[in-house]
């Protein structure tokens, strides 16, 4: 029997586990439990490799990532010598992951909606 009390504990559960799989389809390799997290790794940075799990999600043309999160030569670069994204490139690529995925917050198949303040 469900009661209202069970309520905000299963809101938190749906929560968290929509902030793993934010930070499995960006390619973060520890768990994303909260908003706080995941904030806290774009602050840190991405890997590259983000940018094209990004591209292939929301369908990021070449020229569209180039343009929105780093210039072709900057993300080469970081690749080749294993530097991560800075906190502005991080932050554009998570943006874009939210703004461009599918109707649902990364694609959750849940349904739950994207409400990012």
């Amino acid at each position: 029997m469900s009661t209202a009390t069970d309520r905000p504990a299963a809101a938190e559960v749906l929560e968290e586990s929509l902030y793993a799989r934010i930070g499995a389809l960006l390619g973060l390799k520890s768990a994303v439990h909260s908003e706080v997290d995941l904030i806290e790794r774009l602050e840190k940075g991405l890997g590259v490799a983000s940018v094209q799990s990004v591209r292939t999600r929301v369908g990021l043309t070449d020229a569209e990532a180039f343009e929105l999160i780093a210039p072709r030569r900057t993300l080469n670069r970081r690749e080749t010598s294993g530097q991560l994204l800075s906190r502005e490139e991080a932050d554009t690529t998570e943006r874009e992951f939210r703004v461009r995925g599918p109707d649902t917050h990364a694609g959750a198949a849940d349904g739950v909606r994207c409400a990012r303040g």
